[in-house]
């Protein structure tokens, strides 16, 4: 159990810093696949949680980059990333009460 909550602040986090830097958000879908997969139910909402804010995001990303040739490209882009941090800092608080999503 407790192996499954570090794995879910470090999913959380890698979701947060990946806004920043791409590459570390595919980290986070990672580590929420192999958590979905072998947790408890608290754990595997959680995962769910975070493989919909992927699902998602990567939605909004591709729209951002279809309207990029236009100014409200950048404008999607950027409430993209706010949306991936509330859904995160959401989680995030969710999981410091105990509480599954």
């Amino acid at each position: 159990m407790k192996h499954e909550k570090v794995l879910i602040w470090l999913a959380y986090g890698s979701m947060l810093v990946g806004i920043k830097f791409y590459p570390v958000y595919f980290l986070a879908l990672v580590l929420a696949i192999t958590l979905k997969r072998r947790a408890q139910p608290l754990a595997s909402s959680h995962a769910s949680f975070l493989i919909r804010t992927f699902l998602y995001s990567l939605a909004g990303y591709t729209i951002s980059l279809l309207l990029a040739s236009s100014s409200i490209g950048v404008y999607v882009l950027i409430l993209v990333n706010l949306w991936i941090a509330y859904r995160c800092i959401f989680g995030m608080w969710r999981h410091l009460k105990d509480r599954s999503i």
